[in-house]
Parts: structure tokens; C-alpha cells; sequence
């Protein structure tokens, strides 16, 4: 249902030639409800029409959330190595733009990353780091909205936790 809603949406923009602000987070929308579809292909095609669409029109905080969805599908599709170049070039934007909210997801992907690579040092660490922030934003308000990155961190923090415990063989 919100994937019909989030296309009739775009569908509308599109026809008005309206690729602007509040348009551009429709793509992203978009794409994290098939994203939590299993709909990869239609999530990574959406990130990546409204990544060029902010190229295009210059506005660079959106820009910065295509990048970061576009690093959640390119981890659930695998591939590793592009999430993470997708997550840094997502934090690299924020530091203009002062978002704490924005912020912590970027350093949440790069901590799911970081793990999905087997590195539980780098991804505990950045799970401190996101704890932290989380206090200072008041809870995890986000999280609530989106079960995927709700199951994303829990099952990663227990993956981290897990690894680092484990006795070391030598």
C-alpha cells in the first residue's frame, strides 16, 4: 500500500516537472519502502533517479539521503563495498548541514558495514559512538517508523557483541 502511495506521488511530481524539495524525499521514501519489500531493484533505481535529479538541481542535503538509502540497498544486496563509499559520501554532506539525526544513521550504516565485513572492533566502536548520540538526541526516534533499521541494529549489535566475546584462538 505505501509503495503505491509513494509511486502515485512520484508519478505526480514528475508530470509537474516538481523534482524539488519536499519531491526529492519522496524518491528516498520511496525507496525505503521497497527496500523493506525485499524490492531491490526498484529501491536502488529510485536512489539512484533522485540522486541524479539533486545532482542536477544542486541541493545537497537530499543528496546526501539518496546516498544513504542508496548504502542500506547496496548492503542488503551485498555488496559491501559499495554501502560503505555510499554511507561516507552520505557523512560527508551532513557535516554542512549540522544533523545530528542524520549523523547517527550514517554511523549506524557504517557500523552494519563494518561488521558485514567482520571488523566487531570497528563496529562496537561505532556503536558507542552511536549510543552517545542516540542520549543526546532523547531516545532512537527514528527507529520507531522503520522495523528494518530496528531489526538492522539489534541483530548487529548482537553479531558485535557476540564476536568480541568469543575466546581468541591462537
Amino acid at each position: 500500500m505505501e509503495e503505491a502511495l509513494e509511486e502515485q506521488a512520484l508519478a505526480k511530481h514528475r508530470a509537474l516537472g516538481d523534482l524539488r524539495q519536499p519531491a526529492l524525499h519522496t524518491f528516498v521514501y520511496g525507496a525505503i519502502a521497497y527496500l523493506e519489500l525485499g524490492d531491490l531493484d526498484r529501491a536502488m533505481a529510485l536512489g539512484e533517479e533522485g540522486r541524479s535529479i539533486c545532482e542536477r538541481v544542486g541541493d545537497e542535503l537530499a543528496r546526501g539521503w539518496m546516498h544513504w538509502v542508496l548504502a542500506a540497498v547496496r548492503r542488503i544486496a551485498g555488496d559491501v563495498a559499495a554501502a560503505e563509499e555510499e554511507a561516507r559520501a552520505a557523512l560527508r554532506l551532513t557535516h554542512s548541514f549540522h544533523d545530528v539525526l542524520y549523523v547517527t544513521l550514517c554511523l549506524m550504516l557504517l557500523a552494519l558495514v563494518a561488521m558485514d565485513r567482520g571488523d566487531a572492533e570497528r563496529s562496537a566502536g561505532l556503536f558507542g559512538v552511536l549510543e552517545q548520540l542516540w542520549k543526546l538526541l532523547g531516545a532512537i526516534p527514528l527507529l520507531g517508523n522503520a522495523q528494518f533499521l530496528v531489526r538492522w541494529h539489534s541483530d548487529c549489535e548482537r553479531r558485535a557483541r557476540k564476536a568480541l566475546s568469543a575466546p581468541i584462538h591462537r
